[in-house]
């Protein structure tokens, strides 16, 4: 038997997600044909075989590739994997996730039991890499849904993003976490691995009640936060944070902290108004800053369409390297990072 190519591609996202994901792919990829479609899970058609390495140019997709349909069991993983190595000279990495899940806190017992049954059972498939998933390696991805089995899938880990399963990035909310917006910034440093170092200063824009403030306190950072709303008490009392009890529009430059490295924003605004609010606090800041965590609200789906230009209205201002996903923890939103300095 040899390697048959296939025309189908995958995407791995947020289960809620995926008319977004669809969307984009619309514009996209507008050759591309709907062709299954679960939560968290979906397939599309390609006119010709798809090559090993594709992608699927979205946003919204946490891990996309080439599908190979169901994976029945060992012994059929097992020849698949044997068949690709010969195709491809390379000994792929195996990453078996839960099919659809949102944040990692959210996966239920029923679908962490049948990953764990999977990986029991795919443990030691020869011509497989042993070694942990690294930028550049060849994964077979194997999607789990514990009432309807498995689905194959291969994608190329892409640099300057962790290697996480799924894309779904480890992370349980903090006990004391006054919103989600700790999990969003906990997902963002690590999946894009974000030198945030001690000591350094962050201005929050849209910081109450405080759940991102919180997280980049407790990673030792000196934190501004700037929102008229509300702070938990538990933020309010740590070393470290001040809270400017202001709309974003009205905080004046010499209130920007000094030196400040980080920008963190999540506003529930249009994306033009709150990229404008980043760009006055970057000019004055050029010199220290060190980059951005931006969460963009995508009120409208119609706004999908305008990402690349949110991307370059960004990169205008100075930032580097600006990437762009759907977090496990994001909402009808999106997450932007860029770099200035590393």
């Amino acid at each position: 038997m040899s390697f048959t190519p296939s025309n189908f591609a995958f995407a791995v996202c947020t289960p809620g997600s995926e008319p977004l994901l669809k969307r984009e792919l619309q514009i996209n990829a507008p050759s591309l044909r709907l062709a299954f479609s679960k939560p968290g899970f979906v397939t599309f058609k390609s006119s010709a075989p798809l090559e090993i390495g594709a992608s699927l140019p979205s946003v919204f997709a946490r891990v996309s590739g080439v599908s190979f349909g169901r994976a029945e069991d060992r012994s059929a993983v097992a020849a698949f994997v044997k068949h690709l190595a010969s195709h491809t000279g390379r000994a792929p990495a195996i990453a078996v996730f839960a099919r659809s899940a949102g944040s990692f806190s959210e996966i239920s017992a029923e679908a962490s039991s049948a990953v764990a049954r999977w990986k029991s059972e795919l443990a030691g498939i020869e011509g497989a890499k042993p070694e942990a998933i690294a930028a550049g390696d060849l994964v077979l991805d194997i999607a789990v849904d514990p009432a309807e089995g498995a689905w194959m899938g291969v994608h190329l880990q892409p640099k300057g993003r962790a290697a996480f399963e799924g894309g779904l990035v480890p992370v349980e909310l903090h006990p004391e976490a006054p919103s989600r917006a700790y999990l969003k910034l906990e997902e963002a440093v690590r999946l894009f691995q974000l030198p945030l170092r001690k000591g350094e200063r962050a201005l929050e824009l849209g910081s109450a009640p405080g759940g991102a403030s919180l997280a980049l306190l407790e990673r030792g950072l000196a934190v501004t936060g700037v929102d008229p709303g509300e702070m938990a008490p538990n933020v309010l009392s740590k070393p470290g944070f001040i809270h400017q009890r202001i709309p974003a529009g009205a905080l004046k430059r010499s209130e920007l902290p000094k030196p400040l490295h980080w920008i963190v924003l999540d506003m529930n605004l249009a994306p033009p108004v709150s990229l404008r609010y980043l760009e006055r606090c970057v000019g004055p800041s050029k010199s220290t800053l060190r980059g951005c965590v931006l969460t963009l609200k995508l009120n409208e789906a119609s706004m999908v369409a305008e990402i690349p230009s949110y991307l370059a209205k960004v990169t205008a201002m100075g930032f580097r390297d600006v990437r762009a996903t759907h977090l496990p923890s994001n909402g009808q939103e999106i997450c932007v990072v860029g770099k200035i300095r590393d």
